[in-house]
Formats: C-alpha cells, structure tokens, sequence
C-alpha cells in the first residue's frame, strides 16, 4: 500500500478550520485507499506559539484531537524538512491558507508548503491550496511561481484564484472543495460533542471581532427567544473541535463570518448566514473564501454585510444545494483520485540528483556515447541518458566516483599541522602555505601542477601549469565550483608520457579523476582539499556582473589576510580591486554580497557528501586552522592542516622537510575543530525560498533577501526566548511553593510508577527534590550530562534506558522542558508506547487548582 503525506498547516495549529480540514483530507485520502497521515511541520514562530500556548482553556483539547490524526512520528522544521521526502510515496500540499503566507510565518515556510523538498521522481500534487484571497502579494509570488510549477497536478480551494495561480505556472489550474466539505455529515456526526444543555440555541463564530455579526446575533436572539453560544481565543475558549462541531450540528441558527464556519453549516443542513469576514475592496480580500463556495452552492444570498440585509424568515432550500454539492464533491474526490494515481515512470539514472557531483566521468565512460548534460537554474549540470541508445552496460555507475567512495578508500588518518617555511608564500596563501611547497617540489622535478585558478573573466577553472609562478594563480580559496574542462585527459596524456602530475582540487574532483584513469599511477599525486561545498556558477556571474558596475575588475582574492588570519569576527575576508577606476574593497565575508548567501546556493550532493570522512581518495588532504591545537605555529598568517591518506603521502611529506615545518595534532582535536571534516553543512531553513527569487535576482538582491530571512529567524529566536523564559520562571516558582509545603510526587495519583523526568534543567532538578523514591533517572538531550542530583542521565535513544524501564514496569514521563511539549511527547510516545506522558504542571496541578 502506498504511502501519502500531507503538507498543511496542521502541527500546534490551534484553529478549527485548520485542524478539520487536516482530518477530512487524511480520511479522504486513507478512503481511495492509500496510508495517509499528516506531516508534523513546524511552520509558526515564537510568538505565534505564545498566544496558543496562552489559549490554556481548549489547548489540551485541540492536542487530543491533533493527536487522533494519523502523523508523522517525527516533527520537521524548515532546517530539516528535507529528510522527510524519504518517508512517503505521494505527497499532498493543502487544504487552507498554505500559500498566502500571514504574518505570523517566516517567509521561507512558503517553498516547503509548496513541496519544495520532495524530489521530481516522486508523485507531489496540491489539494484545495488557498491563497487567502483571489491573489497573492509581491513578495508571496516567487516562491509559489518556482515551486509550483513543479507539482504534478495543481487545484485550489477558491475558483477566484485561479487567474493569480495560473500566470505563475503552465500547468492546469482547478478548483476543488475544502477537505471538510468531502466527507458527508455522517462522518462528522460520530466525533462531535453536543452542548450539555439542551436549550435552544443560536451558534455564532466571529473571527474578526465584527460589531455588525454581533448586532444581528442580538436581534436574531431576540427575535427568535433563543440564547446564544459563540466561541472565542480572546475569552480563553474550552471549545476543542470536536465541541466545535457539536455546536454547529445542534445550534437553531448560526451566525459567523468563517469560512469553516461557514462550511459545516451547509454540511450539517443549518439555516445561517454568513458575514464579511474584512472589509478590504480588492483581490486580497478574505471574502471570497466564502462567496466563491456560495457561488458553487447556490448560496449567494446567504452573504450579507448586516443585519438588515439578512432576511431571517427565508429558509434554505438544502434539497438543491446538496445536489450541487455532491457534483462537486464527485468533482473533488475525481481530482483527488487521478492526482493519487499519477505514475512517474523511472528514467535511467547513474546516480540521484541528490548524490551527483558533476565531475562528467560518466560521460567520458560510457562507450555508446548516450549521455549528455543538462544544467538546472543554479547552473549546476546532471546527467542524462539516452535510453534508446544505452545498452545497460553498468560501466557509467562503476566509474561513478560517488559510488566508487562507498568501497574503496584511503583510510589515513595521520594529521599535521604546518606552515610554509618561507613567509611571503604564507602570506598569499589561504591558510599555512602547505600546497605551494608542494606544488614546488612536483615542478622541480619536471612535473605538471593542477588547481583551480580564475581565468581572464574571472571564471573559475581548472587548468595546469608547468612553471612555479603559474602556481601561484592555484592559490587561495575560490568559492564556486570550477570548470573541470579538459584536464582529466591531459593529466593521463601526461602521466602516460612518465612526467610526475599534481592535480588538486575538491574531494569529489580527486574521487573523478581516479574513477576516470581506472589505473593506479605510481607517478601522480593527489590533494583533496577539506571542503563545506561548491556554490553555483551562475551566482558567482551575478555577482562579477555587480562587480562590474565599480570597473574592470584587476584581482579577486576571497581569502586575503589583510585583517588577518581567522579573525575573530570573520571567517574570511574577501578583497577586490579595478583596473579602471583604481578602486579596491575589503569586505569580511559577512557584508560581502557574494560569499555571505551562498549556502542557499551549494550543490545538492554538498549536504551529503559521501566523500567525508575515510571516503577520500588522494594522497593528501588539506585544509586551514586556528592556533589553539599548535599555538607555535599562530603569528596570525595561516597554518595548514594535513591528513595523510597514503603511504604515498606519507613519503612526500617527508621530503618536505626543507620546505615545510610540521608538528603531528590528534586527528580528534582536529575533527573537533572542523567540522567539515567528517560532516556536512546542513540546509538553512531558507535555502528553497532563496532558490526561487534566484533567476529574476541579482546579487545585491540576493544578499537583502537573505538577510531579511535571517533576521526573520534571528527575531523568532529571540521571542522565543524570552517568553520561554517567562514560563520557566512561573512553573519553576509554582514548583517551589509545592516544595514549601512539603508536597511530594509520590502521592500524585497521576503518577504511575516510577518516574523519568525529561529535561535536566533547574525545573527537572527541583522537581527531582519533590520525591523521595519515585524518581528513576532523567532523559536529557545532552550527552554530556552522566548524572544529576545523584540520579543518572540517559539519552532517549540509550539501550540502557530501554532496559531500566524494562525493569521498572509501569513508567510516567514528566516533561519539565516549558516550550516543545508536543515535540518531546511524540519522541517518547516514539520510543516508548506504553510509558505515561505528562507535564510538569499537570504532575503538580493539585496543588493550585
């Protein structure tokens, strides 16, 4: 059975509407057939966190029915998001407001609602997406526009947004009904929950608070002899969904200017009407949502503005409207069932986009000739095959040096630090100098040198040199991937001809080479250098093109020393200068247009490098460090770290000697301090939006636009800080007046067993004092925590813990950490079924209620 996973705003999102239509579309989806559940994706900010957190009267009540949807074990942020495209087979964006992005969502939670993450081999559709209103603003269009022309299929939930969503993609544009309008009222009938009173009724939803929804609730009332029941955030609401619904279903007449509202009116057959929910005159005007529904129902009278254009004494003809309604619900449940049923046919693929580096061997390789390469919008090229013409001979993906890495490896590990022995070389070098002493050996003994250098346009390219000043343009950092060009076959022309060849370049590059030579040449030596990722080519030409407006460019140098050696506000600091206007810059990596947004723009093999770690295949490694693991070494102008592959390695360095002063560091001390050694740099959570406004763009653009997300991320950082301060500071005083008056947790009945309290924190350590047996140990997610209060620390995932609570029987997991409970509690429910979960409030609730 496949598997599908729907994309919504679901997760901690404490709305009606939002929570129903998640149900109705995992039980439409579940009914044609498929597994389906919701994918916990954390969408809001801080703030937007705090005032449902504040809502404590229906918050309990809206996470029990999240909790009764079938979801994803795990919750995704917009830093890893990506790693949840390996769980499903289809992919569903929708329903609700996923593509008019409020205020309360960072701007780059907008590609992901767009199903930025899931590859183009899998099946990915929008269902009912809205966009609020019948258009989306400025700043909303890019990454709607990018993203959705990748869906296989697009529908949304108003037909007046289909001219706004069809400038933006070639695909076909439908209108569909919301999720909840699916599922017929029997279906919701058995989940609502009916006021306990029996009283007549007039139900009233106002979301906005309107003066002109709440005089007609007062005459109708009136009019009628009726009470009424309404539900609102601002009074601190125990309304849950499910209550909700209960309302609805049993109300005599119901008033709202929601849309949902509005929508379980018509399924549960109320007579109603329905109010503007704003005011605004124009496309962006939140009415539609509901008077585009009306339009297809045959409803439009039951829209009015006030009182008195609401005619109480006509009724509504449900025998009509519920025909329309199933013509559209077939329409539906028919779009819903085709998109399910799209099939990707598999293509021949040397290896996932996601792994391929774009070295070209397989191109070289294959004997019939029949692949070619095509590159995507960041300039970045893939393989493609011509199946008519490939024979499946294998011979693409045993050259592949992706795949080669994953069984064989020069595994040395031997590290060094060092510097080059002559100063002014050190001085023009990124780090110690250690590639130019050897780049000089290899030229005294006849050789050729291999590197990366800038050509006349200040591209970048790999090129030789036969002359110790030619190595000079191999120094320093390019941060761009480079041409490979031709030099795979020079380098064999050369090493066939018996002359000793160095050729360096990144991890992926050396891995090609050898994959491309398929022979061991005694007479070449190879240097890998420790790399974070290759940024994309057409950006680096945005930003030359910004350049430009200064002059014609003389010289680029993006790791001078001139500040210094890793100085300690910037990592690397970029200098230019113009021929034309005697103009030079100096710019810290940070203000620099060009290498501060640039890990939006990495290769995508970059974020999992397989070539990490033992997977290199050079001689050796090289790259840059700080004093603090060879202070002899720091005078401020670069040090070399070296990682000695082979004995081949080993052996040149040892020639070195007169060149090179070297000390032997700890590879651990090393790896500690790079992490680039054995790891990759994870996506930012902005990376697929600063991909969609990447092509209409410029650089100066580009940098703006990052540092609006970062900020962005930076303010929902710090909100979140603060009102998690403010909790923590209001539970952790509640918990000493428990402790003041001599309450322990062992005589809480909601305690079952013994107890594992979640979080090491201050809050976890009182709450550990309240007992005087019950305790058992924490679970914290630091690792360095063994023991706390006497009590040991485990890590969730630890075998010893499994075994404890094997032991102990009956277990309650007390959460004391105050922001991410449902987070924490899906992680334990993960790993432990059976345990009780509870929040520290409510394991001492007693003592205030």
């Amino acid at each position: 059975m496949k598997k599908a996973g729907i994309m919504t705003l679901y997760y901690k999102t404490y709305n009606y509407g939002a929570q129903l239509q998640a149900y109705a579309l995992q039980k439409a989806v579940q009914k044609l057939g498929y597994k389906c559940e919701q994918i916990c994706y954390k969408w809001y900010d801080a703030d937007i966190e705090h005032f449902y957190q504040s809502q404590s009267g229906n918050i309990g009540k809206f996470r029990e029915f999240a909790f009764s949807i079938p979801h994803s074990p795990r919750i995704y942020s917009p830093e890893n998001i990506h790693e949840a495209a390996a769980e499903y087979d289809v992919f569903i964006c929708g329903s609700d407001q996923i593509w008019g992005v409020p205020a309360s969502k960072p701007r780059y939670v907008a590609p992901h609602m767009t199903l930025s993450f899931v590859p183009d081999d899998k099946v990915k559709f929008s269902y009912g997406a809205s966009v609020g209103g019948a258009a989306l603003t400025t700043d909303q269009i890019p990454p709607v526009k990018y993203w959705a022309s990748r869906l296989d299929a697009v529908s949304v939930r108003e037909q007046s947004a289909i001219p706004c969503i069809a400038e933006l993609t070639e695909k076909e544009i439908i209108s569909v009904l919301d999720p909840t309008l699916l599922l017929e009222s029997p279906k919701w009938d058995h989940i609502a929950i009916p006021p306990k009173d029996n009283s007549e009724y007039i139900f009233t939803y106002n979301i906005g608070g309107d003066a002109e929804l709440d005089i007609s609730t007062k005459c109708l009332a009136k009019r009628l002899g009726c009470a009424i029941k309404t539900v609102s955030y601002s009074e601190n609401d125990t309304t849950g969904p499910r209550e909700f619904l209960g309302l609805i279903k049993n109300a005599k007449y119901v008033l709202t200017n929601s849309f949902h509202g509005t929508a379980f009116s018509v399924i549960f057959k109320k007579q109603f009407y329905a109010f503007p929910a704003d005011n605004i005159q124009s496309v962006f005007s939140k009415n539609v949502r509901i008077t585009d529904l009306f339009g297809k129902l045959g409803l439009e009278n039951r829209f009015v503005s006030n009182a008195d254009e609401a005619d109480f004494t006509t009724t509504i003809d449900y025998d009509k409207v519920i025909v329309k309604l199933c013509q559209a619900r077939d329409a539906s449940f028919g779009y819903l069932r085709k998109s399910l049923l799209i099939e990707k046919l598999p293509t021949k693929t040397v290896v996932t986009h996601k792994d391929c580096c774009g070295c070209g061997v397989c191109g070289l390789a294959c004997p019939q000739n029949c692949i070619e390469f095509e590159n995507n919008h960041l300039g970045f090229n893939y393989p493609k095959i011509d199946e008519t013409n490939c024979t499946d001979c294998g011979i693409c993906r045993k050259r592949c040096p992706i795949e080669r890495a994953k069984w064989t490896a020069a595994n040395g590990k031997k590290t060094y630090a060092a510097i080059n022995r002559n100063l002014e070389v050190r001085k023009n070098s990124s780090s110690g100098g250690a590639f130019s002493a050897l780049a000089g050996y290899v030229i005294e003994q006849g050789g050729v040198v291999f590197g990366a250098m800038y050509d006349g346009e200040f591209n970048v390219i790999h090129s030789y040199t036969e002359t110790m000043e030619g190595t000079a343009k191999f120094r320093c950092s390019k941060y761009v991937q480079s041409d490979l060009n031709n030099t795979f076959k020079e380098t064999e022309n050369f090493l066939k001809q018996g002359r000793l060849v160095l050729y360096s370049g990144c991890g992926c590059q050396i891995n090609a080479l050898k994959a491309y030579l398929n022979h061991d040449y005694v007479n070449l030596f190879t240097v890998d250098l420790i790399c974070g990722g290759v940024t994309s080519s057409i950006y680096w030409d945005k930003y030359l093109k910004d350049l430009h407006k200064y002059g014609e460019l003389l010289e680029i140098n993006q790791r001078t020393k001139v500040l210094g050696y890793h100085n300690s506000e910037n990592r690397a600091v970029i200098t230019t200068s113009f021929r034309t206007s005697s103009t030079s810059a100096v710019e810290p990596s940070t203000q620099n247009i060009y290498m501060y947004p640039r890990f939006s723009f990495y290769r995508d093999n970059c974020g999992s490098c397989g070539i990490k770690a033992n997977n290199h295949l050079c001689d050796l490694s090289l790259g840059d460090m700080i004093g603090a693991l060879a202070p002899q070494f720091n005078d401020g102008y670069g040090i070399s770290m070296i990682f000695a592959r082979t004995q081949k390695g080993e052996q040149v360095l040892r020639l070195l000697g007169n060149k090179l002063e070297i000390n032997v560091i700890a590879y651990a001390d090393a790896v500690a301090m790079n992490s680039m050694i054995e790891g990759n740099l994870p996506p930012l959570a902005w990376r697929d939006y600063m991909r969609s406004i990447f092509n209409a763009s410029t650089a100066s653009e580009i940098y703006y636009e990052h540092k609006l997300c970062e900020n962005e991320n930076a303010t929902n950082v710090r909100s979140r800080n603060f009102y998690t301060e403010i909790k923590r500071n209001s539970i952790y005083v509640k918990l000493l007046k428990y402790q003041m008056y001599g309450c322990l947790l062992d005589d809480e009945p909601c305690l079952q067993g013994k107890v594992i309290i979640y979080g090491a924190g201050k809050i976890g350590r009182l709450a550990a004092e309240c007992s005087e047996n019950k305790v058992l140990c924490f679970v914290d997610g630091s690792d360095k925590l063994k023991s706390v209060a006497g009590l040991p620390v485990f890590n969730i995932n630890d075998d010893k813990l499994k075994s404890l609570i094997t032991e102990a029987g009956d277990i309650t997991f007390v959460i004391t950490p105050v922001w991410d409970f449902e987070d924490i509690y899906q992680n334990i429910i993960l790993h432990f079924p059976a345990a009780n979960v509870i929040s520290i409030e409510k394991a001492v609730e007693k003592l205030w209620e």
